[in-house]
């Protein structure tokens, strides 16, 4: 495990016993899979930017578990970000998780989507 629940209720500035343990037990399972897919194996203790990934994106997952990303009142209306419901890492987490473990962090450049290959007509 990359952190506690005493860890994430401490982040989250929550008493431990506003927690649902079982939750938060799940999304720290599915956050440190994403983690290991995406870096492999962590030290045990993990370094100190892997356990922050970690704590942020169980926390953000805790929070927000639908994706919300705006709400209004009047005439209530809400949308949510279907991309990104759950537990998810960011680019910029991933970034932070390769330089934590040692690693390179690799860039590259997107391709506008309006770039075609041209096909022969024939």
């Amino acid at each position: 495990m990359l952190f506690t629940d005493v860890d994430l209720a401490a982040y989250m500035q929550v008493a431990l016993a506003d927690l649902n343990l079982d939750t938060t037990d799940l999304l720290a399972g599915l956050v440190e899979g994403l983690i290991v897919g995406e870096v492999g194996a962590v030290a045990d203790p993990p370094p100190s930017g892997v356990r922050a990934v970690a704590l942020e994106a169980t926390a953000r997952a805790y929070r927000n578990p639908d994706g919300l990303v705006s709400e209004s009142i009047d005439d209530y209306t809400w949308r949510r970000d279907s991309s990104t419901p759950g537990a998810y890492l960011t680019g910029q987490e991933i970034r932070r998780l390769h330089v934590a473990v040692g690693g390179t962090v690799s860039r590259s450049v997107p391709l506008s989507p309006s770039w075609r290959v041209a096909t022969d007509p024939l």
